[in-house]
């Protein structure tokens, strides 16, 4: 555990876990718009392998402590990106985490067009839903270790998941 992250490895497989970060308020906020919900903590989890031919390496999401589904309601939230399927620009791991502080993050939940966009929706992992996630991530470092590991078929990926739409900023008198 290298500065509070936590690496698992298996096999050519990789499980790591990103240390718990404070989120700076109204970090999501972007374009005019308000932050769709507020975000406290953040952290990361991925599962790799050894890139293959085509340069995929594996997976990662974010993992949010946030209010998304019911504004003043905080529980852990599991959520990551992509890239828009009409942009050339590819990443190694896919989909992929982004920190609420990330610009590109704000950018995905905001009522506009961008590069970056939800590839999964916020689905809680706590109070219920650990055993759900547990299974998930248990399944994808398996198969990561034995290096069968795959690009999902079609993204974004129906998690079941949803978020408050963004309001715009009112403007003052």
């Amino acid at each position: 555990m290298a500065g509070g992250r936590l690496t698992l490895e298996l096999g050519v497989g990789v499980l790591v876990i990103e240390p718990v970060k404070p989120a700076p308020a109204g970090c999501l906020a972007a374009f005019g718009s308000d932050a769709p919900f507020d975000v406290i903590a953040y952290s990361a989890i991925a599962a790799r392998k050894p890139r293959d031919s085509s340069g995929y390496e594996g997976r990662a999401h974010s993992l949010w402590f946030c209010d998304a589904h019911d504004k003043g309601i905080y529980r852990w939230y599991e959520l990551a990106f992509m890239v828009q399927p009409l942009v050339r620009e590819r990443y190694t791991l896919d989909p992929f985490a982004l920190p609420p502080t990330d610009g590109a993050a704000a950018a995905a939940f905001a009522p506009v067009i961008h590069v970056r966009q939800i590839a999964w929706q916020p689905i809680p992992f706590d109070q219920g839903g650990e055993e759900q996630f547990i299974e998930r991530w248990l399944g994808w470092f398996a198969a990561a270790a034995e290096g069968s590991l795959s690009h999902p078929r079609m993204m974004p990926e129906n998690s079941g998941g949803r978020f408050r739409p963004p309001r715009r900023r009112q403007e003052r008198m």
